[in-house]
């Protein structure tokens, strides 16, 4: 499903997803994610927050919602999406999130 981990040298929390992101496994993540971005905000609130989507097959509106929901708790620049595989960077830019946060 996902982990979180934390890069002291990079100051960066990564959440690292796999499978298909359906909306069922969003109604989970969306609170766990949630709780990790607090998590953030009260320990280290400069820190930044990237998901990691390398192992991503699928996603749906639901996570994109995930997405921006985090991206706007955290200070602007502090949220991105990383090691998209092409269909999935490919969702991210129709829905005009690459003009939102770092999308790679």
């Amino acid at each position: 499903m996902s982990h979180l981990e934390y890069n002291a040298d990079a100051n960066t929390y990564t959440r690292y997803f796999a499978g298909k992101l359906t909306s069922a496994l969003c109604a989970d993540l969306s609170t766990a994610v949630a709780s990790d971005i607090a998590t953030v905000l009260t320990e280290n609130p400069n820190a930044a927050v990237a998901f990691d989507l390398a192992q991503v097959e699928y996603v749906v509106s639901a996570f994109l919602r995930i997405c921006l929901v985090s991206a706007k708790q955290l200070p602007k620049g502090n949220f991105s999406i990383i090691s998209c595989r092409p269909e999935v960077k490919k969702i991210f830019a129709i829905a005009r999130f690459d003009d939102l946060f770092n999308i790679a």
